[in-house]
């Protein structure tokens, strides 16, 4: 099974330090950092951890999309707040992306909206999924594939930072708010942090490029 690490290298490539955060099944999908803390995304987990001594998690939270199925995710930290984007499965066999704010400092839900395709069974969303904010804008794009056949489509949208505009459309898909969607504090068994060589095996990192 995956786990959710954290890992810090020096300039020269040595380990510094590795902190265990989640073990849930759930590779570490995006990390994000403000100078202060450490922002680690497994799946549906957020785990906020202090830069002071690499080890003390201020907050983790565990995305809760109504009991539906919740996919990796992407995340951008930007004034306060991180902006995450995820699949999810909705009523059918259609999928949904779906944007949620949560706020940086307490890890607590701000809003949360879904960009799907109305009617059931008609689109289904797939990878490739991304999201970056900028001022006052969100962006994210993906691909979507019609559930009957025919070649995918790479879709790119923004909607405003404060989570208005609902209604809004995005040729046949529609930016809807979600009502079901919690985030609520949660404790993952990882085994915490070490210093480099523990596990061992992430000792020396491959070179992929040099």
């Amino acid at each position: 099974a995956f786990s959710g690490y954290v890992l810090s290298y020096d300039n020269s490539g040595n380990g510094l330090w590795v902190n265990q955060v989640t073990n849930n099944g759930q590779s570490t999908d995006a990390v994000n950092y403000d100078g202060t803390y450490w922002y680690a995304t497994n799946g549906p987990v957020i785990t906020k951890v202090s830069a002071a001594d690499n080890q003390t998690v201020a907050w983790q939270v565990a995305i809760n999309n109504g009991g539906r199925g919740f996919y990796p995710t992407w995340t951008d930290l930007n004034g306060g707040f991180l902006y995450t984007i995820a699949t999810a499965n909705d009523t059918g066999s259609n999928n949904s992306f779906l944007i949620v704010k949560i706020d940086a400092g307490t890890g607590n839900l701000v809003w949360a909206r879904s960009v799907e395709c109305p009617g059931p069974n008609q689109w289904e969303w797939y990878g490739h999924r991304d999201i970056a904010v900028a001022g006052d804008v969100v962006a994210f794009t993906g691909y979507a594939f019609p559930v009957s056949g025919g070649p995918s489509q790479q879709v790119v949208g923004r909607v405003p930072t404060d989570g208005s505009g609902v209604g809004r459309t995005f040729g046949p898909f529609t930016y809807t708010a979600v009502t079901d969607l919690t985030v609520a504090p949660t404790s993952q068994p990882g085994t915490g942090y070490a210093s480099f060589g523990d596990p061992s095996s992430l000792n020396t990192p491959t070179v992929l490029r040099t």
